[in-house]
């Protein structure tokens, strides 16, 4: 499992509900980690906040795979974009010469 950055948990907060890995979610504020594959990784989002990497890591919201795509170019650092889309954005975690595409849509 990784916590997709260094050394506290990586947050993320909605502040409307979205659909998340095709899950309903809450406003709110949760933590996201990763489990790397060749092909695809899985994406987890967790309710616990305020956490050093996975360490006493409890509560999945939700797991799902998005497929793993490859840069045009080499990314050096891991990023993290936000892709503005019309009814939301899509998530892009990158490094070196892997990337993911996690859509979230803004729910009505």
């Amino acid at each position: 499992m990784w916590r997709i950055g260094a050394n506290e948990s990586t947050e993320i907060r909605f502040f409307k509900p979205v659909s998340f890995g095709g899950k309903e979610i809450a406003a709110g504020n949760y933590t996201l980690f990763a489990v790397p594959e060749n092909d695809y990784w899985q994406m987890i989002l967790n309710e616990q906040t305020d956490t050093w990497g996975p360490y006493g890591y409890d509560k999945d919201i939700i797991r799902f795979s998005v497929p793993v795509k490859t840069p045009a170019n080499f990314v050096e650092t891991l990023s993290i974009a936000f892709v503005p889309q019309q009814l939301g954005v899509i998530l892009i975690i990158g490094w070196e010469k892997t990337y993911v595409e996690v859509p979230i849509t803004i729910r009505k």
